[in-house]
């Protein structure tokens, strides 16, 4: 009946005097149920407008101190948790859940509390150290660092993880079922149950999701939703998904189910709100989300989406104050730091739009929208060598995801089919190019070097003449090596004009006509093109003679 505050007074009676084993347990799981209580009065009466009453969590805090350290069990160091969380002490709330997984580590709403506290590969490690002490067969666990894993590492290190989480999964439940037949006639059966099936279904779902593989990720979640009909868990990624597809039957259908199932479970508004966005129905989609908001105010994924569509509806004013509003919930929400710097990037922002950027790609370095678009904020400031290294990151970034995708080179965005990217980098270097400088061996070894990832002796050479014209003829080269192993007809032909366009030219003042004749036959294609190429082969005539 949320009666919070009368639940409070309730639990605050006092114990016995004589203090027995028991009677400690029983103070204890008081103290809890009475903290957790008045936590749930203080968000109860929380508001956009005004903040909860500050006097319920000192008092929390208070009868906590009370307690001598040595009785608290994982949900008073969870409740002292959740309380620094609502004050913004950040370290506190950390150490404290490590003491909570640590004294109790089958409180699962304590990892995935902690989950929120690490941001990189190295605060995992650091992560682990803290909590040696939870055995590694714990399945909290091996889920907690899938979850990690999912948000900072690569989808081939996530996958890893979830195959050890499976492995887990299923000998601690053949483990159980083995200690439930032992004084049984029911013999015991070594097949995985239906629910660890459907919960690692769903796991995976979520991480090609959040990996924006968005078909494999539709077709785990119908798996999942098939064997599981009434599940709503994960159902705002499965519609988010489908609207990125653009797949209105299905997000039609989706939206019908769940309103069927529980029209007031925030994933069913946020299912709901993305069916009518996709409509055009911005302000329909606006008042769901809205909705999911009130249903769950820690949720900053309905903010996100708010912001969208006011972007839609044109008032970027309202979508800033929502993106922030993301941001401030949860401050790991790298789409909401993206969506603001797309946004001061369009408002002609650039100094803004770096900083929003770069939170993004602090919290999600595997991602090449993000460094591209903190190229873009480089570029626009004058700043070239920083924009081509974001450059270069991003088309390492769609190198590592395609790999662990098992997917050839030169289908990804960063690179736009092999040459987005690089052609970029060639363009800042033609910017900065001053002579022609450094040797065609050399050169090649530098293509060679940005298209594959990897250190090399003619990438050193190549960055010793940053700004050269060279340089720019090195990438203006890769984005031909990156379409060539049977991806030719994905370079841009645009930018593969462009590229045979400066490559022809670097010939003609280099005399180095290496390889050429292929970035002629494609001068010709076009009326401007073949004067060049006739002054090529002119001077390649010349030249012969």
């Amino acid at each position: 009946m949320n009666q919070f505050s009368r639940a409070a007074a309730a639990l605050s009676q006092p114990t016995l005097s004589n203090r027995t084993s028991k009677s400690i347990q029983l103070d204890c799981k008081k103290k809890f149920l009475r903290g957790y209580a008045m936590l749930l009065q203080h968000d109860a009466t929380s508001t956009e407008a005004k903040k909860g009453d500050p006097e319920l969590l000192a008092t929390v805090l208070r009868e906590l101190e009370v307690l001598e350290k040595s009785g608290w069990d994982g949900f008073l160091h969870f409740l002292q948790a959740l309380v620094y969380k609502r004050l913004k002490r950040r370290d506190r709330t950390y150490a404290s859940l490590v003491a909570a997984v640590c004294a109790y580590p089958h409180l699962w709403a304590a990892w995935e509390e902690l989950v929120l506290h690490v941001n990189s590969f190295d605060q995992l490690q650091k992560t682990l150290q803290h909590v040696a002490s939870v055995p590694q067969a714990s399945v909290c666990l091996q889920y907690f660092i899938f979850l990690v894993k999912k948000n900072v590492c690569t989808i081939s290190d996530a996958s890893q993880q979830l195959s050890v989480l499976y492995s887990t999964l299923s000998s601690s439940a053949q483990n159980n079922q083995q200690s439930l037949n032992t004084n049984s006639s029911i013999n015991p059966t070594n097949q995985t149950s239906p629910s660890i099936n459907v919960t690692l279904l769903l796991a995976e779902a979520s991480m090609f999701y959040h990996h924006q593989d968005h078909p494999t990720s539709v077709a785990l979640f119908e798996q999942v939703y098939a064997q599981s009909p009434f599940l709503l868990d994960k159902v705002d990624e499965y519609a988010n998904a489908l609207y990125v597809l653009e797949d209105g039957s299905r997000l039609s259908h989706l939206a019908h189910r769940c309103t069927q199932i529980d029209a007031f479970r925030p994933e069913t508004c946020i299912a709901v709100a993305n069916y009518y966005s996709l409509r055009r129905e911005h302000e329909k989609a606006v008042t769901y989300l809205k909705r999911a908001v009130a249903l769950d105010a820690g949720n900053s994924l309905p903010w996100t989406l708010i912001g969208h569509e006011y972007l839609e509806m044109k008032n970027q004013n309202a979508a800033i104050e929502v993106y922030r509003k993301a941001v401030d919930i949860n401050d790991r929400d790298f789409r909401a730091w993206y969506a603001l710097g797309n946004l001061y990037q369009m408002l002609r922002m650039p100094l803004y739009a770096l900083f929003y950027f770069q939170k993004a790609t602090a919290l999600k370095c595997y991602d090449s929208r993000f460094w591209c678009g903190l190229a873009s904020c480089y570029e626009d400031l004058k700043n070239y060598p920083d924009a081509i290294k974001c450059y270069k990151r991003a088309i390492s970034a769609d190198e590592k995801l395609h790999m662990s995708q098992g997917v050839v080179h030169g289908t990804s965005s960063a690179s736009g089919g092999g040459g987005g990217a690089m052609i970029k980098i060639a363009r800042l270097y033609n910017k900065m190019s001053l002579a022609f400088d450094i040797s065609g061996a050399a050169l090649d070894g530098f293509g060679s070097a940005v298209v594959n990832g990897k250190s090399s002796g003619g990438e050193r050479a190549a960055s010793s003449a940053v700004g050269t014209a060279a340089a720019a003829a090195a990438c203006y080269r890769a984005v031909f090596s990156a379409g060539s192993d049977g991806q030719a007809s994905e370079v841009n032909q645009a930018d593969a004009y462009e590229a045979a366009e400066f490559l022809v030219r670097h010939a003609i003042a280099t005399h180095q006509f290496a390889g050429v004749r292929l970035y002629l036959d494609i001068l010709e294609e076009t009326e401007d093109g073949k004067a060049l190429a006739r002054e090529c082969r002119a001077v390649m005539n010349s030249k012969s003679k």
